[in-house]
């Protein structure tokens, strides 16, 4: 893994970046997946391993993966502030950071191929489907892992039923995962899978997954494994 970094004009911030580079990666006229993971300091650690894991036994292709670490994940990971995140609101101008900086800077440097997924969890979650629902083009896929549906009223399953009426290319691919029982209601991700039941556009591809036995914390390392063999679905 090497650490880069990215100062970047949208945000009037330096961040951080860590890279993972695939074994075989400097072979001539190879590209590469990228794997965009929020919250770099804590989820690096098990989604690095778990996709060298499944690229070794042939379940996905090898993959570039990007770990960005954070400033104010409030801040970045929310479309609108509240009184227990007071400084959120800056999701939007995080996926103009994504767009218009990251992933051009990714592109220049590295050998990709143009393949996106973007891999959140809880209010990372919340910026994946905002993401999704924004500017659907960003990413090819999406990993959603115990998003804070809840916030805000759940806000984002109401905005989620609006912007799936809007003539987007829908043609991704979402994983979202959860808590079995209370742990779904509670965190709004059964709200969000009735709207996609009944009105997820025809060619977004998605699924709605609840782990038994895992909590908040636990539930990211499975929600990895499984959403990138969704993702990718080879072998």
């Amino acid at each position: 893994v090497k650490n880069d970094s990215l100062l970047s004009d949208i945000l009037k911030q330096n961040r951080k970046l860590s890279i993972f580079l695939p074994e075989g990666y400097d072979a001539p006229n190879v590209k590469f997946p990228v794997i965009y993971v929020l919250d770099a300091d804590g989820r690096d650690q098990h989604v690095v391993p778990t996709a060298r894991f499944l690229f070794v036994n042939n379940k996905m292709p090898k993959a570039i993966i990007v770990g960005v670490f954070n400033i104010d994940r409030n801040h970045d990971f929310l479309p609108d502030s509240s009184q227990n995140a007071t400084s959120g609101g800056g999701a939007d101008n995080f996926v103009l950071f994504f767009k218009n900086e990251l992933i051009p800077y990714v592109n220049k440097n590295y050998k990709t191929d143009s393949y996106n997924v973007l891999v959140g969890h809880s209010f990372g979650g919340v910026f994946a489907m905002h993401a999704l629902l924004m500017d659907p083009d960003l990413f090819n896929a999406y990993i959603a892992i115990d998003p804070s549906f809840w916030y805000k009223n759940q806000m984002q399953v109401k905005s989620a039923q609006n912007e799936f009426l809007k003539a987007k290319n829908w043609n991704k691919t979402i994983y979202i995962t959860g808590r079995e029982g209370g742990g779904m209601k509670d965190m709004g991700i059964t709200s969000m899978e009735k709207v996609m039941e009944n009105s997820a556009p025809k060619d977004l591809n998605w699924k709605v997954v609840a782990y038994s036995d895992e909590d908040h914390g636990s539930v990211p390392f499975k929600s990895v494994y499984d959403g990138l063999r969704f993702i990718f679905d080879v072998g």
